[in-house]
């Protein structure tokens, strides 16, 4: 079993937000609060409408190169794919080629993306945040 994917990391003054291929470790900019005045805006923060995109092709470029069983994570899915942006498209092509997928939502969001992407067979993993957690590996 092979997993591919992105983990969602910030820069440590939460001004910055990338994805990070969990193989390679290249790391995409997605979100700063600092950008171009034409990206389109979510809260505080300037979206990279490149970054998204470069993780989509990346990530299938990856999935056609390899001849292993695939099982892909994607962290974090909610506000952005709910709206058909982020992750939306890559999650709807990975539906399309059947490949096991490990979704990090947050809770409030579960049941939209459930039904947004009409997963009929899964499974639901409530992992509960430990702040201790975040001091002792600081």
């Amino acid at each position: 079993m092979e997993y591919l994917g992105f983990l969602s990391l910030s820069d440590s003054l939460k001004k910055e937000f990338y994805l990070q291929d969990i193989n390679d470790r290249k790391k995409i900019l997605i979100m700063s609060e600092s950008g171009n005045d034409a990206y389109e805006k979510l809260g505080r923060f300037y979206l990279d409408p490149n970054g998204f995109d470069i993780a989509f092709n990346s990530l299938i470029e990856e999935i056609n190169n390899s001849s292993d069983n695939k099982t892909v994570l994607i962290d974090e899915v909610g506000r952005l794919e709910l709206r058909g942006k982020g992750f939306n498209a890559l999650i709807n092509k990975l539906i399309e080629m059947d490949i096991d997928l490990l979704l990090c939502v947050r809770k409030s969001f579960v049941r939209e993306v459930i039904e947004k992407y009409g997963f009929t067979n899964c499974k639901v993993i409530n992992v509960e945040y430990d702040e201790s957690f975040r001091k002792s590996n600081a």
